[in-house]
């Protein structure tokens, strides 16, 4: 360890010091486009401050063909720019992993009030990434907020401005390669959430209704790898429906 007079911290022998804007090669402004389709429009998913958090479920909007450069990839990270409290700053950040762009259609941007950044080596976005929730956890954000109209708007390009220590790349990558692994399981279970809750969709209103009947036995789940045919009962009546999802809860249900 040696002490970093830059810093006024110690820090480990073979770490550098650099600023945070020489991770990213590029800031991309967010797109809020239109409500329905035009010519020459893509339907994409976009981020709002007020998804930043879960990244499930984005409204769908419509850019122009010419805005592509606005989508999204993977590794990217995206920032809230605009908006916050006066208990929450802005700066609010979200990684973007495959399994977020796989879950909202294929294509995603973000809206006008928050910022993407895309990075030199895509292996280096979670060391940024968590650098930036460090930063975000400990309340530093605040220093950093201008007001126009009454709406705080983080000052991005005087934040990356700043210095900060940098690991050793074989180090920064061995980091990317676990967060990854994490991230690859929070977006299964995500995706898994979201099969069980449209299958809850479609067979409460069943049960409302009295056309299926429970069992006692309400913790089996039977696992159908294609379209599934089963029989409700109601009584003495029974009548066949298809459902799609792969895992449904055998509340009285007969599968076939």
């Amino acid at each position: 360890m040696r002490y970093c007079d830059e810093l006024q911290i110690m820090i480990p022998d073979d770490w550098n010091v650099c600023r945070l804007s020489e991770f990213v090669s590029k800031n991309n402004t967010g797109d809020w486009g239109a409500d329905n389709p035009s010519e020459n429009s893509i339907e994409v998913g976009c981020i709002r401050g007020a998804d930043i958090i879960k990244l499930n479920n984005l409204p769908n909007r419509y850019i122009k063909s010419s805005n592509r450069a606005k989508l999204l990839s993977e590794w990217d990270v995206v920032i809230e720019v605009s908006g916050g409290s006066p208990v929450q700053a802005t700066g609010r950040s979200a990684f973007i992993t495959p399994g977020v762009i796989e879950r909202n259609g294929g294509k995603i941007t973000c809206s006008n009030f928050c910022h993407a950044f895309s990075f030199k080596d895509y292996k280096e976005s979670a060391y940024f990434f968590y650098i930036w929730r460090m930063f975000y956890d400990n309340d530093i954000m605040f220093n950093y907020e201008g007001k126009t109209s009454g709406i705080k708007n983080f000052m991005t390009e005087t934040f990356l401005a700043n210095r900060w220590v940098k690991a050793p790349k074989e180090l920064v990558y061995k980091f990317f390669d676990t967060i990854k692994g994490i991230y690859a399981k929070i977006d299964a279970n995500i995706t898994e959430n979201n099969d069980l809750i449209k299958q809850r969709d479609e067979l409460l209103p069943l049960l409302m209704n009295g056309q299926v009947s429970l069992n006692s036995d309400l913790a089996v789940i039977a696992i159908i790898d294609k379209f599934t045919s089963f029989t409700l009962s109601s009584g003495s009546k029974s009548r066949r429906k298809s459902i799609s999802p792969k895992r449904i809860w055998r509340t009285g249900l007969s599968v076939l």
